[in-house]
């Protein structure tokens, strides 16, 4: 990592470079989600897509895979003892809600897809980047171009 004079004398500013070999995990993840910052992180660096500056972005990604496989093995746990109570609790006063683990599932789910982001992992993203290597975008053109050629038809 480079540091770069400011503006003003005494400040320091990181120059945001690739990443060229996976970094050691936070110490703060869980055994799970230090795997996936590994993989996770090979699989960036093969992309050209991971630069130090979203390191910590990568951390948030692991921990929330990690969280999300928790919850799918919980829920999958308690609809082996009981189906369907893996997605839905009820209450003694008979009120219903869903699980926590639903909760956490889908929050995770949530961050997950803003992870991806950052990295340009979805076609939004891929094109703001400027990557033209995923192919995910031009998927998209295309089936745009299509619905739009049909609804002229109509």
């Amino acid at each position: 990592m480079k540091i770069v004079k400011g503006k003003e004398e005494g400040v320091k500013q990181f120059k945001p470079e690739f990443v060229k070999q996976v970094p050691k995990a936070p110490a703060y993840l869980n055994t799970r989600a230090k795997k996936y910052f590994k993989e996770v992180a090979q699989v960036l660096i093969d992309a050209e897509r991971l630069k130090n500056i979203y390191l910590e972005t990568l951390a948030i990604l692991a921990d929330n895979l990690s969280q999300k496989e928790w919850a799918i093995r919980e829920m999958s746990a308690m609809n082996r003892n009981k189906p369907g109570s893996g997605y839905k609790q009820k209450y003694n006063t008979g009120a219903t809600n869903i699980t926590t683990e639903m909760v956490v599932k889908r929050d995770a789910e949530k961050r997950i897809l803003e992870c991806l982001a950052v990295f340009g992992m979805d076609p939004k993203s891929d094109k703001q980047l400027g990557q033209k290597d995923s192919g995910q975008y031009e998927l998209f053109e295309m089936l745009e171009k299509k619905m739009q050629g049909n609804q002229m038809v109509s």
